[in-house]
Parts: C-alpha cells; sequence; structure tokens
C-alpha cells in the first residue's frame, strides 16, 4: 500500500518541462511504476530497494546517501520530498534545497503531522524566504514553498553535519564510525548493549543452540 502523504507528491512527478529531483526513501517503493519515466525527471534514493524498483520502471535514479554533491547550484525547478524520519536527513535535504533549486525554484515538502511536517515546512519557509501555509488532506499535510531573493543563505538549518563520517565510540580497542540518518547513531543503543550482555550465555546453550544469526537493519554494525 503506498503512503498518503507520498500519494499527495504524485502530480509534481507527471511528465513536465520542469527539471524536477524526487528524493525518495521506502515510501516511493509502492509507487514507482505509477511514475513515468521522463528527461526531466530524476530520483535520488539511499534505499537499494527503491533504486530497483526505480530502475525497473526506466527511472533516471542515483543510489547514495542523500549526496547532492554532483547537482549544480541553482540547477533545479522543484525538488519533491516527503519527509523521512530522521530529523538530520530532513535538515540536510532542505539545505540543499537551498544550494541547488533556482530562483522562483519550488520545495514541495508532505509529510504526517506526528512526523513534524508543519514545523519543517515553517523552517524551510524561512529558509527560501517564502512563508507557505501547510494544505491538510486528512493526517497528511503538503506545501510548495518557492526560493526567493529572500532566501537566508547564512543560517542553514541543523543537519548534524550529515555528510561527516565520524567516531561515536570505543569497543574493544576498536572505533566505532557513525553519522546520522542511521538507528541511534550517536550512541550504543540499550537494546543492542543488553543482547551483546547475554549474547555467550545463549550461544553456549546445549539444547537448540543457534547456529547462524541475522541482524536486520544494522545501523552502523555494533552488533
Amino acid at each position: 500500500m503506498s503512503d498518503a502523504s507520498f500519494r499527495l507528491l504524485l502530480p509534481f512527478l507527471q511528465p513536465s518541462t520542469e527539471n524536477t529531483l524526487c528524493v525518495a526513501d521506502e515510501n516511493l517503493l509502492h509507487s514507482a511504476s505509477s511514475i513515468s519515466h521522463q528527461p526531466t525527471l530524476s530520483i535520488i534514493t539511499n534505499r537499494f530497494d527503491v533504486y530497483s524498483a526505480c530502475k525497473k520502471s526506466d527511472l533516471c535514479t542515483e543510489f547514495s546517501d542523500y549526496d547532492f554533491s554532483a547537482i549544480n547550484d541553482n540547477s533545479l525547478d522543484q525538488i519533491v520530498y516527503r519527509v523521512s524520519k530522521e530529523k538530520a536527513v530532513v535538515n540536510h535535504t532542505i539545505n540543499q534545497a537551498l544550494r541547488t533549486l533556482k530562483k522562483d525554484g519550488r520545495l514541495i515538502l508532505a509529510g504526517e503531522k506526528n512526523e513534524g511536517i508543519k514545523t519543517y515546512i515553517d523552517k524551510a519557509s524561512k529558509l527560501l524566504g517564502q512563508k507557505t501555509p501547510a494544505s491538510k488532506h486528512g493526517n497528511s499535510y503538503i506545501a510548495s514553498i518557492r526560493k526567493t531573493a529572500r532566501a537566508n543563505q547564512s543560517t542553514p538549518l541543523d543537519d548534524q553535519e550529515y555528510e561527516k563520517l565520524r567516531v561515536i565510540a570505543e569497543l574493544n580497542s576498536h572505533s566505532i564510525y557513525s553519522k546520522p540518518g542511521l538507528f541511534g547513531w550517536d550512541k550504543i543503543d540499550a537494546g543492542s548493549k543488553l543482547l551483546m550482555d547475554v549474547a555467550d550465555q545463549y550461544f553456549d546453550r546445549e539444547i537448540e543452540k543457534p547456529t547462524s544469526v541475522l541482524d536486520l537493519g544494522c545501523g552502523y554494525g555494533y552488533l
């Protein structure tokens, strides 16, 4: 089932002469087939399953950790973004919109109230220089924010230095490297630590002794 907030963005992803970037996470997975190939649309995603689904639909797609570095300043007519769960990712994307959108280009944001969408819309409005109200659709909100001559280039949003890999802890004489966007990126998660504390006891069981372990969504690889 496709995401209700993402469905609000689909009209902005239809064939157009405008140079459009869609910043996508898992919310695009079930909607890729409803977007047609067009030379003016490109997609950037940090999910390989989304990347694969988009390529299957012949969409121009880049798989990266939301790396905007190859996009020229002031080159995009619009950026379409269903906000992510991680605050640092959203702030990073809004900051990149300030750099890459043309004057009068638009940042189209959608999301749910409990995800902070109204706050993101307000912050993006102040950064891009146009006060834009949020339009409510059920539990979702959407806004199309235009970059004006009043855009504030000097005070970007705090993205926790999103692109920077940094040491967050030491474990068994090894440095643990992490960055924003990963689960529990700046700490050792209490649940993971508990699992490691009892792991030896678990694996030493004589009955039903496990022979393998699969760690899903392994974050920065602590386990």
